[in-house]
């Protein structure tokens, strides 16, 4: 009674797979279609400048599927990055070489670092692999097979 591990729901099947191997014990997981997609209203706390980048990055993430109701807040930090590091880079130009200057670029770098790290999970930034859609699977999975039959003596 009560011993051995719990089975697994289908979602967590299908994430780590079985020992089978088998596609048939196990159904990848429902997606949103691209035209299911709603877009996210911008926060009201955002600056003109936050609000304009999330204006132009939004509808990219939207159709990539990544921007959500769930993942706003995460967005919300995203474009608050890109003023930020963009404002950041301003001041260090005008600074130059002096202690303030090297002081920013130091600063503008890890800015960097995050901003890219947050448009790479917005799918926002090359990955440096082809990113592809999954192919609509066939409606006839058999109909290469549906064509003249070259059997001897067979009908068509």
């Amino acid at each position: 009674m009560g011993a051995g591990r719990k089975p697994l729901d289908a979602s967590q099947r299908w994430l780590g797979g079985n020992a089978s191997h088998s596609a048939a014990s196990v159904g990848a997981p429902e997606t949103v279609k691209p035209s299911e997609r709603q877009p996210v209203e911008p926060p009201s706390t955002l600056s003109a400048l936050e609000l304009a980048a999330w204006l132009v990055n939004a509808p990219l993430a939207v159709e990539a599927g990544t921007l959500t109701e769930a993942s706003a807040d995460s967005f919300r930090v995203l474009c608050e990055l890109e003023v930020e590091a963009a404002s950041v880079l301003a001041e260090r130009r005008t600074e130059g070489w002096t202690t303030r200057g090297m002081f920013l670029a130091k600063e503008y770098r890890g800015l960097v670092q995050r901003l890219e790290s947050k448009r790479r999970a917005f799918m926002l930034e090359p990955m440096g692999k082809p990113i592809v859609a999954p192919a609509a699977p066939p409606a006839d999975p058999f109909a290469e097979f549906d064509g003249p039959r070259l059997v001897k003596g067979a009908g068509a």
